[in-house]
């Protein structure tokens, strides 16, 4: 197999290294970053 092949991420579905990042970082005692309000609305609607 190439090397090339090897060091390719996976393709496709979910990745935890954010989550370990977090989780490593809350570890050490540093702080969540607050919610802000943007003003934003997300709305979701299926029509049949």
């Amino acid at each position: 197999m190439s090397k090339e092949m090897v060091d390719l991420p996976p393709k496709g579905g979910f990745s935890f290294d954010l989550c370990r990042r977090n989780d490593m970082l809350a570890k050490k005692g540093a702080k969540p970053p607050s919610f802000r309000k943007t003003g934003t609305t997300i709305v979701g609607l299926i029509f049949q």
